[in-house]
């Protein structure tokens, strides 16, 4: 006895139908392929085909330990899973403060900034390169810069003193008022004659008119001195009482006064 084809088993107990082999799957985990490729859906593919548009622009997928990678092609940079861009700067804001995006790099602005003479360059922290005039020179830093004829008084003559980095008379007194000029200071006084604030003024002194009489004999008649002057006595002492009549009579040293009552 035997086993009909495609049967098994013993002839003399029973045969049964052989089963068809259940296929094996090609994989079941990643370490079941080669490194270029991984185990999806029980296959061992390139996982970039897998995972088209996984990569952004300018940059491609490779596969490293099975894993889909993006990488930025060669002369990019950036994340290539959003964008990669060219090595190099796009505009200043891609450089340090203190360089300039120029033909996409970074140099340094006063590599191509001209100053004048007696300047120098030096960025401003902002991407721009400006010209300076160097240390005790006034000017346009771009055409040139020169330095003033003084800074301080000591480099100007004893007579001058600086003013707006130029020496000049320090002379500011009033019209009329005398000027001394002494180690770069003036010093203004009022003219013999004149008296005020030389700063500001100078007035003449009043002359004082000789005194015309020292005593009453330097007078005229029924004259007194009074101040220096010559004058009425009864005018200027008022002795009488009313209704009376004042008289000077020539006496000396001193006038004489009387009073008579009227008719």
């Amino acid at each position: 006895c035997s086993c009909p084809e495609r049967h098994v088993g013993s002839p003399f107990v029973q045969c049964n139908r052989q089963m068809d082999p259940v296929p094996q799957p090609e994989c079941v985990s990643d370490d079941q392929c080669t490194n270029d490729k991984a185990c999806i859906n029980q296959q061992c593919v390139n996982p970039c085909s897998a995972s088209n548009g996984l990569c952004n622009l300018n940059a491609e997928c490779r596969v490293q330990f099975h894993r889909a990678i993006c990488t930025c092609r060669d002369g990019y940079t950036g994340n290539a899973q959003i964008a990669c861009y060219e090595i190099g700067c796009r505009s200043d804001s891609d450089c340090p403060a203190t360089e300039a995006c120029v033909n996409k790099n970074c140099i340094d602005p006063c590599r191509y900034t001209q100053c004048g003479r007696n300047a120098v360059c030096k960025t401003d922290y902002n991407h721009n390169a400006r010209c300076h005039c160097i240390d005790g020179y006034r000017g346009n830093a771009l055409t040139g810069c020169t330095r003033p004829e003084c800074t301080r008084d000591d480099e100007c003559p004893y007579h001058l003193s600086c003013q707006n980095e130029q020496c000049r008379d320090p002379c500011d007194c009033a019209p009329g008022a005398q000027c001394r000029v002494d180690n770069h200071r003036a010093s203004c006084r009022c003219p013999p004659g004149y008296t005020g604030d030389a700063s500001f003024a100078c007035e003449k002194i009043p002359v004082r008119d000789p005194d015309q009489c020292k005593m009453d004999a330097d007078c005229s008649s029924r004259l007194a001195c009074f101040s220096g002057t010559c004058k009425n006595p009864c005018l200027e002492a008022k002795p009488c009482a009313q209704h009376a009549v004042c008289t000077v009579q020539d006496t000396l040293p001193l006038r004489t006064m009387y009073c008579v009552c009227e008719e």
